[in-house]
């Protein structure tokens, strides 16, 4: 078998494959800042800034900002980054209230951030890309405790570097990426508390458990994971590798029992929660989520028909590939190597597929739900394509050469674009934005859910003012506003209620105009997105 060291019998693909890897991680790393502060600010990360700044719930109850007066972009900002009004406390307490699903740890982190660095979309984001950066040498030491080969580790880190799904949360204000790190960092400590099973080990297993308990509820999957492969690859015995893994999970459950306390008390319930209309729904999910890592153009139902037919056909290839890859795993890799990586991709899936089945939702058809089992098919991919690579198989490297071009061209179509399927209503702000920043002196108005118009004000000018209303179910502090029609060039309706079209069309000399529509949205809004008011006497 020819060495790996023998530089001179190498192959001319075998050395393009090495090239390839240093010039995709190079271009993996650039990716994650480039158009950083360019993409739409959608209501996830809203909600994120709304948890930053410790005032969540005063704008979800209506009882500040959505009041009907007029406001700026410097009233909004009091509302979208930590300031001297709130503490920390106040934040986890929102959170708490609010979103309990979403563990505390990032936000704390992220409002911390903010006082440090200032203001800014692109200071928020560059949290998660940080977060992001670090788990290309996580996945590179978790390799070489998996493998002991550098190879598999280069592979893992090139995929991770230039995977679509990690670049699309390294760009988002969002847990997703610190939640990739403290999964990767708890799966390197466990392997090495198993190998050396000193204090110091188990105790850095323990704090990354608890770590990664606080940054998102479904790290718990990654526990049970890690405890089934424990358990089998001490095979059944009660054994000291064993007592100190059930000894580090039951304190880093202690550890996270005060949460668990507040799960119980106050269940979550969200828009995942929310069952699929079709069964179909969900292999059709499953199947996106096993090529997320590894290809995502925004293919969506409304794409030419040619091009959903083509990324299927590829998706049902890395399907076929992936399968094979845990075969090969199986067949050449240590037992324990395998066990660890099965145990990390079926206990998450299954967890979440019992409780999608057993009380109805769409867990398992969310990527981002599934870091942990996403994470084992990338290895167990980089396991194949790095063994094959190594052993100068040429049709491999062509395969690997292939894939991660695929992977490169995709974060790149990714990244150049401003906004992506996953944001639903708010792929259509810039095209907002594009109108209502011509004016020079524009008022927007709106009646939608809040955390709508708050995204969209991340893309207007500064000289933007807004009059900002509570929901018309809310009957007793909804009233039509009184507009100031002198004091501005250009009035705008976003997103409007029928009640607020209704009610300003009956004024005299009053007339509206639709500029934008979308008749098919998920905030069951009307379908006009953007209309003009002027008076007529103008």
């Amino acid at each position: 078998m020819k060495s790996a060291d023998s530089l001179s019998q190498e192959s001319i693909l075998f050395r393009i494959a090495k090239v390839a890897i240093a010039f995709a991680l190079v271009v993996g790393i650039f990716l994650r800042f480039y158009n950083l502060d360019g993409k739409i600010y959608w209501r996830d990360e809203v909600f994120t800034s709304l948890q930053v700044s410790g005032q969540l719930l005063d704008v979800v109850r209506s009882d500040e900002l959505f009041t009907g007066e007029l406001v700026d972009k410097t009233d909004i900002a009091q509302y979208q980054y930590a300031n001297n009004s709130t503490s920390y406390l106040d934040t986890v307490n929102g959170i708490k209230e609010f979103e309990p699903q979403l563990t505390p740890l990032y936000f704390v982190l992220v409002r911390g951030w903010n006082n440090l660095f200032g203001n800014s979309p692109f200071i928020f984001r560059l949290f998660s890309v940080l977060a992001s950066l670090l788990c290309l040498p996580a996945i590179y030491f978790l390799c070489l405790e998996l493998f002991e080969k550098r190879a598999v580790g280069y592979v893992a880190t090139v995929f991770l570097a230039v995977s679509p799904f990690h670049i699309l949360y390294a760009q988002e204000a969002r847990p997703y990426s610190l939640w990739v790190l403290t999964t990767l960092l708890s799966c390197l400590f466990l392997l090495k508390s198993q190998k050396q099973p000193t204090f110091q080990n188990w105790f850095f297993y323990c704090i990354s458990t608890i770590v990664s308990l606080y940054t998102f509820l479904f790290s718990i999957t990654t526990l049970f994971a890690h405890g089934l492969y424990t358990f089998l690859s001490e095979r059944d015995k009660l054994s000291r590798t064993v007592l100190m893994f059930l000894l580090s999970a039951l304190m880093g459950l202690l550890a996270f029992s005060p949460w668990i306390m507040i799960l119980i008390n106050d269940p979550p319930s969200n828009y995942a929660a929310v069952p699929h209309d079709s069964f179909l729904a969900y292999p059709k999910g499953w199947l996106r989520n096993l090529g997320l890592p590894f290809a995502d153009f925004g293919i969506n139902d409304e794409s030419a028909k040619l091009a959903v037919i083509l990324f299927l056909v590829y998706l049902l290839l890395l399907a076929a590939v992936v399968f094979y890859a845990y075969i090969y795993l199986r067949k050449y890799a240590a037992k324990k190597t395998f066990l660890f990586l099965i145990c990390l991709f079926l206990v998450p899936f299954l967890m979440l597929l019992i409780y999608d089945f057993g009380k109805g939702g769409q867990t398992t058809t969310r990527g981002s739900y599934l870091i942990p089992s996403i994470l084992s098919i990338q290895i167990a991919f980089s396991y194949l394509m790095a063994s094959k690579w190594k052993q100068n198989k040429q049709a491999w490297t062509i395969a690997f050469l292939g894939f991660l071009t695929v992977s490169t061209v995709s974060s790149i179509v990714l990244t150049h674009a401003n906004t992506w399927w996953h944001k639903a209503d708010e792929n259509i702000h810039h095209e907002v934005a594009a109108i209502i920043n011509q004016s020079d002196r524009p008022l927007v108005i709106s009646d939608v859910e809040f955390s709508l118009p708050l995204s969209l004000s991340h893309s207007l000018e500064a000289e933007t003012k807004y009059i900002l209303l509570p929901l018309p179910e809310q009957t007793d502090r909804w009233a039509l506003p009184n507009i100031p029609f002198e004091d501005f060039s250009d009035i705008f309706l976003y997103r409007p209620s029928e009640q607020l079209q209704s009610q300003l069309s009956t004024l005299p000399d009053v007339k509206l105009a639709t500029l934008i529509e979308q008749t098919d949205n998920f905030c069951d809004c009307t379908p006009q997105v953007l209309v003009r008011v002027s008076e007529s006497s103008k």
